[in-house]
């Protein structure tokens, strides 16, 4: 799926920031540069805040995996000891390593899979996130460009109060954007009507369609471009005014 550039760049720019702060800290306990315990305090306090901004509106998810988590409390208990040494320091800077070569990649992973998710369902609708994930990490692009149309399909007979198996494709099209008598009218001018239609139609001539009868390929950029379109035709329809009757 298609996101905007800013969620995209926040989340890069926010994981830059945390895993700098990371290795500044290792660094900065292999160089034993504290003048004192406070110093070290310090340092990993920046890195907790730097921590915390992963965090989507402020609030906890479950990509606060077990190994950022037991790295957080194994340095609060040496911080902790009334005896804090060099060996202590030297304890501290081999934890980071420890994390950055064996399990960063991991929570890397599992962070971006929630925050690409939880931005996914801020553009589109939560269904269909939840529809076409795991065909998309499964790389299934067809299927999910398919599946994509199918809950378009749904959306409107819902929003037409029509039978599903009586109402599809064309006759779905037409009994909701024709120009005139369709139930769900832009009311503006007939030729935006008439484009709305042929707009529906089209995509589904085009995208839906030759899927139903051949093996399409597609690859991730192309699906996400389908997708995100499929995801404006959702929005679209939901913000036409609907007639009370059809005739």
């Amino acid at each position: 799926m298609f996101l905007p550039d800013d969620p995209t760049y926040m989340m890069a720019d926010e994981y830059a920031s945390f895993i700098s702060s990371l290795v500044w800290l290792r660094m900065y306990c292999v160089g034993q540069m504290g003048k004192n315990k406070d110093d070290y305090i310090q340092g990993f306090k920046s890195l907790k805040e730097h921590y915390d901004t992963l965090y989507w509106n402020g609030v906890p998810h479950p990509w606060s995996n077990e190994g950022i988590l037991t790295l957080f409390e194994k340095i609060e208990a040496l911080l902790a000891r009334k005896r804090f040494t060099e060996k202590q320091i030297s304890e501290i800077g081999s934890l980071l390593y420890e994390f950055e070569k064996n399990k960063e990649a991991d929570f890397r992973n599992t962070f971006i899979n929630h925050r690409m998710k939880e931005a996914a369902e801020q553009f589109y609708p939560t269904e269909l996130v939840q529809l076409l994930e795991s065909l998309i990490k499964s790389e299934e692009y067809e299927a999910a460009v398919f599946a994509a149309f199918k809950y378009l399909d749904n959306h409107l007979q819902k929003l037409l109060n029509v039978s599903e198996t009586e109402c599809y494709g064309e006759t779905l099209v037409n009994t909701a954007f024709a120009p005139n008598n369709g139930m769900l009218q832009l009311n503006t001018t007939q030729n935006e009507q008439i484009g709305i239609r042929n707009f529906f139609s089209g995509a589904n001539a085009i995208f839906r369609n030759p899927s139903a009868h051949r093996f399409v390929v597609y690859n991730r950029e192309t699906a996400g471009a389908i997708i995100a379109t499929v995801a404006l035709m959702v929005q679209i329809s939901s913000q036409t005014n609907k007639k009370t009757t059809h005739t």
